[in-house]
């Protein structure tokens, strides 16, 4: 009887092992693959709004294997930082720039040079 127990253990433990290994060789999740495709367009872009196109083919929803994902995630914002930043936008007047140059018309023009 101890034999079949062993056997039958032996058995059992086998088929998970075999059931585990053989159970990852199946059909990769496709978010994970969309993640891939997006991290090898980002990396070969050579500027912003490659970049803005590029993120826009990632998957609406989280993939099943995170730490997967969060690699690919983590490789995507490296190539993303490796580029060189857009012009920044002119910032906006403040309040007291607006200001100053409502209420005395001749301050805020810029001065003509002097006549000879």
């Amino acid at each position: 009887m101890a034999r079949f127990a062993r056997r039958a253990a032996f058995g059992l433990a086998t088929s998970i092992v075999l059931g585990g290994v053989l159970g990852g060789c199946g059909d990769p999740d496709p978010r994970l693959v969309q993640m891939k495709k997006v991290r090898d367009a980002v990396c070969a872009c050579a500027d912003g709004p490659c970049i803005e196109r590029a993120m826009k083919g990632m998957p609406a929803t989280r993939p099943d294997d995170m730490k997967e994902a969060e690699r690919l995630g983590r490789e995507i914002l490296a190539c993303v930082g490796a580029h060189p930043a857009a012009p920044a936008e002119p910032a906006a007047p403040t309040a007291a720039a607006a200001e100053a140059t409502t209420a005395d018309p001749a301050a805020a023009a810029p001065e003509a040079p002097a006549a000879k």
